[in-house]
């Protein structure tokens, strides 16, 4: 049986459908307004919020596993102290949970929080090197980071999995960026290209970034750490291919 957090993300309900393809039995949390249409059947709802550690510890009890997806996916709101709740707060309750339960935790945090890795590849043994930062996003999943690989250190079943800018068909949320822009530049609403051209992503196809996630269940060993990358390519290549695929130019 495994606790799902984030399952009706955008992420998150590809990995639920995975993880009920290899007979895993699924505990979703959910809060009380959460959409659960797309998830498989079968599953068993929790309700809670992973920024509240009793309803989060209550949902882990009895659980094999549980897999970590819920964060605050944004580049900015009104509070900043949403991020530090959600993103760093809910690792420590997840944490904890799974502690108490006894269970494996597979956290998914983001190639961001790995820092920029100039020409090189990233190297998920390192941690980020610290500030500057570009945003509470990529702040908060740095500091998430080092509670995870600090329980990892301690001996806690803790797998971290970091994936790249997940792309792929579903549900425009926020975490759907990629889609996201591709949608918004295809329909006009995006002007101009934000940021330097030649910024580099590693762009991870959905469904890969998925079975990473089950295989990291299956077979990891405590304290592994895995990049679920994809093809790294810079801001102006993603619009050239939208040219060439969709003729509108960036």
């Amino acid at each position: 049986k495994v606790l799902l957090t984030g399952a009706t993300g955008f992420l998150g309900r590809t990995v639920a459908r995975r993880l009920a393809a290899r007979g895993h039995a699924l505990r979703v949390l959910a809060r009380p307004a959460s959409r659960l249409e797309g998830l498989p059947e079968g599953f068993e709802v929790a309700a809670g919020d992973v920024t509240d550690p009793l309803s989060l510890r209550a949902a882990a009890e009895g659980c094999a596993a549980v897999v970590h997806m819920a964060a605050l996916v944004k580049i900015w709101v009104p509070d900043e102290g949403l991020f530090e709740a959600t993103n760093v707060g809910g690792v420590r309750n997840a944490l904890a949970a799974a502690r108490a339960a006894g269970a494996r935790l597979v956290y998914t945090s983001s190639f961001i929080a790995l820092g920029p890795s100039g020409p090189g590849a990233l190297d998920a043994s390192r941690p980020h090197p610290g500030p500057p930062y570009r945003n509470a996003y990529e702040r908060t999943k740095a500091r998430a980071d080092a509670l995870a690989r600090e329980a990892a250190a301690a001996g806690e079943d803790v797998v971290v999995l970091y994936p790249g800018v997940v792309y792929g068909p579903g549900e425009m949320t926020e975490g759907n960026i990629v889609a996201r822009m591709i949608a918004d530049h295809l329909g006009g609403r995006l002007p101009a290209l934000v940021g330097p051209a030649d910024r580099r992503w590693s762009y991870a196809f959905v469904e890969d970034v998925a079975e990473g996630h089950v295989l990291a269940l299956e077979r990891a060993r405590a304290g592994d750490r895995f990049v679920l990358g994809g093809e790294n390519a810079t801001l102006a290549r993603l619009f050239d291919l939208v040219h060439e695929v969709a003729g509108k130019e960036p």
